[in-house]
């Protein structure tokens, strides 16, 4: 009885892990490419210049528009967490160790989106969200390393 019921825990631990990876994938796709503000843009948009764009933005916002306020807020901390999920995913449910190739595929899928978004008319292509996705996923190799770490130490 006890065999079968590590099976079905082994069982019940993959469903969860692939069902954790699709909800990521299509929250993922539909936040970078369908979501109501990346919908109708006739005009394409490319802001090569790091941080140019974000500055600007940051010296505009008036204080007394709440609107203006939490969309440069909600822009900037969605593009920092948007990937670190993704680190999760490469690092503790694949194991896959090296913390530099991690990086690498997080800064290379970070920029296949800002050109899919340039080519698609979906969006914004902006470098400040390639470094924003990157140090994201960067915080997010930094968590992973403190879990495992806790995880093998108890």
């Amino acid at each position: 009885m006890t065999s079968v019921w590590i099976v079905h825990q082994y069982l019940f631990m993959k469903l969860l892990k692939y069902l954790f990876i699709i909800s990521y994938a299509v929250l993922f796709v539909y936040a970078v490419f369908f979501a109501r503000r990346r919908r109708h843009m006739v005009q394409q948009y490319l802001y090569i210049y790091p941080l140019r764009k974000t500055v600007s933005e940051f010296r505009a916002l008036h204080y007394t528009n709440t609107r203006d306020v939490v969309n440069f807020y909600s822009n900037l901390a969605g593009n920092f967490i948007l990937f670190i999920p993704y680190t999760f995913i490469v690092m503790i449910l694949f194991n896959y160790k090296n913390r530099w190739l991690v990086l690498l595929s997080v800064f290379l899928l970070s920029l296949s989106v800002e050109i899919a978004q340039y080519v698609f008319r979906v969006g914004v292509a902006d470098m400040d969200d390639l470094i924003l996705n990157t140090a994201g996923g960067c915080a997010g190799i930094l968590v992973c390393i403190w879990v495992q770490k806790r995880w093998t130490s108890t």
